[in-house]
C-alpha cells in the first residue's frame, strides 16, 4: 500500500495492514502517531512533526490533525499578550474565504494555516533543473493539469521516494525487504523540496519528513529565512 491520504481513512485501515504485515508506505497525514514504530511497524509515514508579542490566528481542519497541532500552537501563543483566534474548515468546503475574513477581523498579525493542499499554497522554484524536469514530466504525462497544484507536486515527490525504495530493493520485492529499504533511506534529496531538506529513515525513525525551511513572502516570491530546522528524534 503506497501513500494513503487523510487521517480518517488511514485511521480506519492502518491496524488492518500492520496486523497482516503489509508494507504501508508513506502514509500522508499530519498526525505523528501513525509513524510510531511500536504500534505501526509497517507504516513509514510522510507526516511531519515568531514574534511573541504579535497577535496570531489559525485555520485548521476539524480532525485528529487539528487536535494534535492546536494544543502546541495554543501553548506557544500563551507567551503573547494579545488574543488568539481559531477557525476550522472541512474538506468539503468549497473555499476558506469566510474563515479568513472572520480571522482578519480579529486584528491578528500572524496567520498560521494548517491545511491540506487544496487550501494551502506552495511556491514552485524557478530556474531550477529539478523544476524543469518536473515541468517536462507534467507536459508529457499530465498536460491538462496545473503544474503549480501542490497536491501534484507532493505526489511527484512521494513517487520519487517510492522509486528510491524500489531501486534499493534490487531483485527482492518481498514484504520484509521492502520495509527494510523503506526504513533505510539516507540523505535523500527529493526533487521538488527546498534545497537542503533531506530524507532519512531508520528503524527508530519512521517519519519521512522531519525538516522544514522557513520562508517569507516578499510580495512576488518567497525568500528563505534562516537555516534548515530539523525535528528528527523529537
Amino acid at each position: 500500500m503506497f501513500s494513503p491520504l487523510g487521517t480518517p481513512s488511514i485511521s480506519a485501515t492502518i491496524k488492518y495492514f500492520n496486523d497482516r504485515k503489509v508494507p504501508h508506505l508513506f502514509a500522508v497525514s499530519g498526525v505523528s502517531r501513525f509513524s510510531d514504530p511500536k504500534f505501526y511497524p509497517y507504516t513509514p509515514s510522510s507526516s511531519s512533526r515568531s514574534d511573541p508579542t504579535a497577535r496570531s490566528l489559525s485555520s485548521t481542519r476539524t480532525t485528529i490533525w487539528a487536535k494534535t497541532i492546536s494544543p502546541a500552537c495554543a501553548a506557544s501563543s500563551r507567551r503573547a499578550t494579545t488574543p488568539v483566534s481559531w477557525a476550522s474548515y472541512e474538506l468539503t468546503d468549497p473555499t476558506v474565504e469566510s474563515q479568513v475574513i472572520g480571522l482578519k477581523a480579529s486584528g491578528a498579525e500572524i496567520l498560521l494555516v494548517a491545511g491540506t493542499p487544496k487550501f494551502a499554497s506552495q511556491a514552485i522554484r524557478a530556474k531550477d533543473p529539478a523544476v524543469a524536469d518536473y515541468r517536462a514530466f507534467m507536459a508529457k504525462y499530465m498536460p491538462a493539469s496545473n503544474p503549480s497544484d501542490s497536491a501534484i507536486v507532493f505526489g511527484y515527490n512521494l513517487a520519487m521516494a517510492l522509486e528510491h525504495v524500489l531501486k534499493q530493493c534490487g531483485d527482492d520485492f518481498g514484504r520484509e525487504n521492502i520495509m527494510k529499504q523503506a526504513l533505510n533511506i539516507k540523505q535523500l534529496a527529493l526533487p521538488m523540496t527546498p534545497p537542503g531538506l533531506l530524507i532519512d529513515t531508520s528503524l527508530a525513525n519512521h517519519q519521512m519528513l522531519t525538516q522544514l525551511q522557513l520562508q517569507r513572502w516578499n510580495g512576488k516570491s518567497f525568500d528563505v529565512m534562516g537555516d534548515v530546522i530539523s525535528g528528527a528524534g523529537d
